[in-house]
């Protein structure tokens, strides 16, 4: 059985992220976000809500949580492609 993921597919995770319909056997999941693809911070944070249902733990670096926080509506800083980790 698979159920760890890693995903680095230059920018196409974030159409994955979006439509995938459910994470519930996977154990891990790990992705590089690339704000490079969409730097849209709402559609993010969409996207990270659905993972957290999911998964207990979703590590996000301390530039994205900084953005959050300050309600921007964009990233763009650098990097712009971020790792996420998910951990059941």
């Amino acid at each position: 059985d698979i159920n760890s993921i890693k995903m680095d597919i230059e920018g196409s995770e974030i159409d994955i992220l979006k439509n995938f319909k459910s994470w519930k056997n996977i154990e891990q999941l790990v992705f590089e976000y690339s704000f490079d693809i969409d730097k849209s911070i709402p559609n993010f944070i969409k996207i990270i809500k659905k993972l957290k249902k999911y998964f207990k733990t979703v590590y996000l670096p301390a530039s994205i949580k900084t953005s959050i926080r300050k309600k921007k509506k964009f990233y763009n800083y650098f990097p712009s492609g971020i790792i996420i980790f998910c951990k059941k």
